[in-house]
């Protein structure tokens, strides 16, 4: 076997691979709770992950500031994930969910267990409307408070998470 011939499956494989398209993201909003149509965005921002201490059965999250700007009434509760291309292929259940903050003076804390539940979880119903959207209702009455809406899709290699966060007061 010569040098071409060596060099060719390689070649092929990452040209193939280059190809492959990589989950990018959801786009969280409210749904208008009078017209049924998309309603405000959510503010994006980045959950910076902190090491568990000692025997921590759960993993801290890190937001700053105390409150989210996005701030919506509780029959604004319902929301729509816009996919995109590749985020279209994915089950929404596994990177989709819903979570309760608590907030500081200065930051809101998420709190998960490794496997993605904990206290904080908020159950949710997703209804597929159309390829690109979702529908994401709560399982649960909503209360005045801080939470997040987190894209597992997004989890950076240190660890942080993509969410998009809001208020409810």
């Amino acid at each position: 076997m010569n040098m071409k011939q060596k060099l060719f499956l390689p070649l092929v494989a990452m040209t193939i691979c280059s190809f492959v398209i990589e989950p990018s993201m959801y786009y969280f909003s409210t749904v208008d709770p009078q017209t049924g149509r998309t309603g405000r965005k959510l503010e994006k921002a980045t959950a910076v992950y902190q090491k568990p201490k000692g025997k921590a059965t759960t993993t801290d999250y890190i937001l700053s500031g105390s409150k989210s700007s996005a701030r919506i009434r509780i029959i604004e509760a319902i929301f729509e994930a816009h996919a995109d291309e590749a985020t279209t292929l994915l089950e929404p259940t596994l990177y989709i969910a819903l979570y309760k903050l608590n907030s500081s003076k200065n930051t809101r804390v998420l709190s998960m267990t490794p496997e993605g539940g904990g206290a904080m979880l908020i159950p949710v119903t997703i209804t597929r409307l159309d390829p690109y959207i979702f529908r994401i209702m709560p399982g649960v009455a909503m209360q005045p408070g801080e939470y997040a809406l987190v894209d597992r899709t997004m989890t950076t290699s240190d660890g942080n998470l993509s969410v998009s966060t809001f208020g409810i007061d």
